[in-house]
């Protein structure tokens, strides 16, 4: 008597394969820098964890609560705005008309482990 067949057992691997990717893949950990570019050139660098308000061409932006967001742009759509705040390594913010474009990209330098033993 079978309990699963092939085609059972195959659907069961690519369900739990795909899951694996996922959690791999998702990098949901917190970041305390995010950069700033314009035209693709990193033209600031802000740490999240001192809350501040700024501006990168026509876009205002605010870092508050480890967070940061966009609070202000002349574009028409104002998506950059609607996004609201990212806190997340990978996320992004972007203004296609203004060219900027802000990414999480991870914790400072000085929270980070000097070396790993073990």
């Amino acid at each position: 008597m079978k309990f699963i067949n092939l085609r059972d057992g195959i659907i069961v691997a690519v369900i739990f394969l795909s899951a694996l990717l996922f959690i791999f893949l998702c990098n949901f950990s917190s970041g305390d820098i995010a950069e700033i570019s314009v035209g693709g050139e990193v033209v600031k660098t802000v740490s999240l964890n001192k809350d501040d308000s700024f501006f990168v061409g026509n876009v205002s932006f605010e870092v508050k609560d480890g967070e940061i967001s966009a609070t202000s742009s002349p574009c028409h759509d104002k998506i950059c705005i609607k996004s609201g705040g990212i806190k997340n390594v990978g996320e992004t913010i972007i203004c296609l008309p203004e060219r900027v474009s802000v990414r999480i990209v991870g914790k400072s330098e000085s929270d980070s482990a000097d070396i790993i033993v073990g």
